[in-house]
């Protein structure tokens, strides 16, 4: 009393939706680092160039991963 039954083993890989994803997250950061820089030029803040040193930090570590 054997029963047979086939299994398909497809794997649907998506890399290429992982790459638009990071490609998108690239833009925003990048778009908005280059923002609070300006900003914290014009203002003289500290605390916005910080934060865009360390977007710069993630936008590079974005373009590794792409």
């Amino acid at each position: 009393m054997g029963h047979n039954h086939e299994h398909h083993h497809g794997h649907d890989h998506t890399h290429g939706a992982n790459k638009k994803t990071l490609m998108i997250s690239f833009i925003i950061i990048t778009g908005y680092m280059i923002i609070e820089a300006t900003g914290g030029f014009i203002t003289n803040s500290l605390s916005l160039l910080s934060d865009a040193g360390h977007m710069l930090s993630d936008a590079i570590s974005l373009g590794v991963a792409l």
